[in-house]
């Protein structure tokens, strides 16, 4: 049995080396992560009844929340918000890149002139600007009421051998 609710802890279920799903976010203004966030008492046990209200927030990095989930077949909250209150002691998050570096240079520069959101929801990095310096995580913050708060760091890759894509091709041959 576990105790009281005491912090809140983020892991990365994609992408994970051990889920065959990379190690990396590729940022193509397409990618997405899959968080966990686990509310655990004082000896790091899930605590299975916590059903705490998770909010979360990017802290740095190029990325935006698109949805949330806890896995509760009866839940009708939201699922395009920032929070969601835990089932079983877990909550879901999806986390997406919000920069384009690995498309195509003529395709970028396509998108560039035809963007009619401006760069507001994917920012296209001009081809010119490539080998500038770019964030290499994203990271991410859980707070509930009652309970320490939990970060994460999302790696992020420019490589296109590190799309999920071509990682199954790799293991595929």
């Amino acid at each position: 049995t576990s105790g009281e609710p005491s912090k809140l802890q983020l892991s990365l279920d994609a992408p994970n080396p051990l889920t065959g799903t990379g190690a990396y976010l590729v940022l193509d203004g397409q990618d997405a992560a899959l968080v966990r966030a686990a509310i655990l008492d004082s000896n790091g046990n899930i605590v299975r009844s916590a059903s705490n209200n998770v909010t979360f927030s990017i802290g740095s990095g190029p990325g935006r929340i698109i949805g949330v989930g806890n896995g509760n077949p009866s839940c009708h909250e939201p699922n395009k918000v920032n929070w969601r209150s835990a089932y079983h002691g877990l909550v879901r998050v999806i986390v997406q890149v919000t920069e384009d570096r690995t498309s195509h240079p003529d395709h970028r520069r396509r998108m560039m002139g035809i963007d009619a959101e401006s760069g507001v929801r994917t920012k296209i990095i001009d081809p010119s600007m490539d080998d500038y310096w770019y964030d290499d995580v994203i990271v991410i913050r859980a707070e509930a009421e009652g309970v320490s708060p939990g970060l994460l760091s999302i790696p992020l890759s420019t490589d296109i051998n590190h799309t999920v894509l071509k990682i199954a091709e790799h293991w595929m041959a």
